[in-house]
C-alpha cells in the first residue's frame, strides 16, 4: 500500500492534520463528479476513488485549483499495484 504524505511539498505545509476528503472521480453515468471541483479548492488532502478514466480532467481540475498536489495510485492492495 502507498504512502501518502501529510505535507504538500509544493507549498510547505502540513494540511492533513485539518482533513481529509474520500470522493469518487465519476458519478454512475460515468462523468466527472462535481465533488472533484470542490475537493480541488480545499486545503485537505483528497483521496479520489474511481478517477482513473477521467484522470486527465482530475489533474486539470486539481491544477486550476488550490490543492495542487496530487498522487496517483492504481490498484493499491494488489500485487500489480503502481
Amino acid at each position: 500500500m502507498q504512502y501518502l504524505p501529510c505535507r504538500n511539498p509544493a507549498h510547505n505545509t502540513w494540511h492533513c492534520l485539518e482533513s481529509f476528503w474520500v470522493v469518487t472521480g465519476t458519478t454512475k453515468d460515468h462523468n466527472l463528479s462535481n465533488d472533484i471541483a470542490l475537493a480541488a479548492q480545499s486545503s485537505a488532502t483528497v483521496v479520489v476513488l474511481m478517477g482513473m478514466h477521467k484522470l486527465p480532467e482530475i489533474v486539470e481540475t486539481f491544477a486550476q485549483g488550490k490543492n495542487g498536489f496530487a498522487k496517483n495510485i492504481q490498484n493499491g492492495t494488489r500485487t500489480d499495484e503502481k
